[in-house]
């Protein structure tokens, strides 16, 4: 696991004595602890496995089958661990090889893991929230290493309490759900930054990544990390070392160096000593499932007809701008029947199809926008069918369900590429269901207006739009706010001259005064209910004599105050949860 801000599927792989790394490049024994790093959890701090972890980062994905061999890696290494989830900022799903690494693994007998990249927020109801999507996916496999959280993620900006809170939830989530404990994987820097050393962290087993540019540099994971003494490590010993990202094996061909590669001797696969408490006493039981498969293909603009894919891999490109025109879906080794339609450029939604026809146009140079695709029959009765749809200008988005809509309309989007999968009925997502289908005309708008000294009441503007004036020197004297297309409620209250903090005001009820010649001087606004659970809301105002001050949210003031500054326009915003702000956040508030 590389420190990237892509979430990967873990694949460890565990080797006993020596290991041969690469094409027999070198030879590297077993660790024995040096007295200046941390030891590991065996007795004499001796580590006598090797694994190795992979994701589809470690694969060409050009078809649905990997291209690791898994019969010569099982010579080489004693275990694998695969990452189960990829992510993006506002959503996670399945990595694309996961499966394929998986049944690989143990088709030949090589024990395996997984592991998934974990985005913690200040909710601890979204950390359980992951922890079930990641039950759901690992359940299905009779897994034999101890699953892994990996945490080197903390983009929410959560104080340490609140941290280990997060990782505690999904920890916790875990366990109640499947009966195993977890293992921590993350680095000495991110441990310093933000773990509390008052939280009992060695309830976790724990996966440590320290190398350097030389792979054979350091003995001992902390070892010559001045900055990281021994009160700081959180744990007093390691299960399992992250060495090196250089590694090369030759049963994985993308792990050789690149031609480019000044060092040929120096690849790029993550490797691992580990100790034998990352094997399960007990191996995790597969829960049964059916052999049952979705399989589709589309038709991609200058390319045709691509190749099949099935449950959950991508067809379609990437990267490319490159239109879907047409797609065929069919359910593979089990009864039942899948109908599907699509939206068309210039169209609008086609008919109804079924079973392997065709769903488009040929020939006519138009793009697919968005589909739905619903189950029909006894594989109705069995399956939710999921879908997610790569969009231009949007990426992936996220899963729909059952017939949902997924896309876009009135944008002009094309869609680029779609996954689809099958989950028993009832089951959970395979990833996060925000925003499957954006609509123009319904899209979840916060919208606003001001009352302005001289010119009374402006017009509504929506979604980080300004209201207010710029370069005029008039006041705002109240505003409204109110959310549209979305559940839940906005709350506000705003602080006026002479006046202090107003009470709170909720869905376009007026903050402020009239015909009073007060001036605003600060806002505070904060989302309710639902749409707090799907949203944060960000705003900045532009105060006399200070301009425009930084992004304040949920709740936060934004203004000034003790200076008698007037406010003169405002821009409010929405961004999906935990998503990034929509600019600088140092400085919204500025008090004398």
């Amino acid at each position: 696991m590389r420190k990237t801000n892509i979430i990967m599927v873990l694949a460890a792989a565990v080797i006993t004595g020596a290991c041969v790394l690469g094409y027999m490049a070198f030879f590297h024994p077993p660790v024995e602890a040096a007295a200046a790093g941390m030891p590991s959890s065996s007795p004499g701090g001796s580590a006598n496995y090797i694994a190795a972890d992979i994701s589809s980062w470690n694969d060409t994905i050009t078809s649905n089958t990997d291209n690791i061999d898994f019969a010569a890696l099982k010579t080489q290494v004693d275990a694998v661990y695969i990452r189960a989830f990829s992510h993006t900022t506002t959503s996670i799903s399945v990595d694309k090889q996961a499966v394929n690494f998986a049944n690989s693994a143990q088709g030949v007998g090589l024990r395996y893991g997984f592991y998934f990249y974990f985005i913690p927020t200040a909710n601890t109801g979204d950390a359980k929230a992951q922890a079930r999507i990641f039950y759901n996916f690992s359940k299905s496999f009779a897994f034999s290493c101890v699953p892994v959280l990996d945490v080197e993620n903390n983009t929410a900006g959560l104080g340490k309490a609140a941290f280990a809170a997060s990782v505690k939830a999904f920890t916790d989530e875990y366990r109640s759900l499947s009966g195993f404990d977890m293992m921590i994987y993350t680095n000495p820097g991110f441990m310093d930054t933000n773990f509390d050393t008052s939280f009992p962290w060695n309830i976790y087993k724990l996966w440590i990544a320290h190398y350097d540019t030389d792979i054979l540099k350091i003995s001992a994971p902390m070892e010559g990390l001045s900055w990281m003494p021994q009160s700081k490590w959180c744990w007093s010993d390691w299960d399992m070392w992250q060495y090196t990202d250089k590694g090369i094996l030759s049963s994985v061909p993308s792990s050789k160096p690149l031609p480019t590669d000044a060092d040929q001797t120096k690849g790029h696969l993550d490797l691992n000593h580990a100790t034998e408490s990352i094997f399960l006493s007990t191996p995790s039981a597969a829960v049964p499932v059916s052999a049952g498969t979705v399989i589709y293909q589309s038709h991609v603009q200058d390319s045709g007809w691509q190749a099949w894919a099935s449950n959950g891999g991508d067809s379609g490109t990437s990267g490319q701008s490159r239109r879907l025109e047409a797609i065929r879906i069919m359910l593979d080794g089990m009864a039942g029947g899948i109908e599907y339609k699509t939206q068309v450029q210039d169209i609008g939604w086609l008919d109804w199809v079924a079973d392997g026809n065709v769903s488009g146009t040929s020939g006519q140079s138009k793009r697919l926008e968005a589909i739905q695709i619903r189950l029909t029959g006894t594989a109705e009765a069995k399956y939710d069918v999921y879908y997610r749809v790569h969009a231009q200008d949007t990426g992936w988005m996220g899963w729909a369900k059952n017939g949902e809509p997924a896309g876009t309309a009135g944008y002009g989007y094309r869609l680029e590429s779609i996954d689809i999968m099958l989950v028993e009925k009832g089951g959970l997502a395979p990833g996060s269901t925000i925003q499957p289908y954006k609509d123009y005309y319904l899209r979840p708008l916060v919208s606003y207006q001001t009352h302005v000294q001289d010119i009374g009441w402006q017009g509504y503007v929506s979604n980080g739009a300004m209201s207010g004036t710029s370069e005029q020197s008039k006041r705002l004297e109240a505003i409204q706010i109110k959310l549209q297309n979305i559940d839940g409620s906005i709350e506000y209250s705003t602080h006026v001259q002479d006046y202090g903090w107003m009470a709170v005001s909720a869905n376009d009820a007026v903050s402020g005064t009239s015909g009073l010649s007060k001036r605003l001087e600060a806002i505070q606004i904060q989302l309710k209910g639902a749409a707090a659970d799907l949203y944060d809301i960000y705003y900045c105002v532009h105060a006399q004599n200070t301009g425009w001050l930084d992004w304040a949210k949920n709740g936060a003031s934004a203004g000034t105050a003790g200076f008698g500054y007037r406010l003169e326009a405002i821009k409010v915003q929405l961004v999906f949860k935990g998503g990034a702000a929509p600019g600088p956040i140092a400085r919204p508030f500025v008090q004398a």
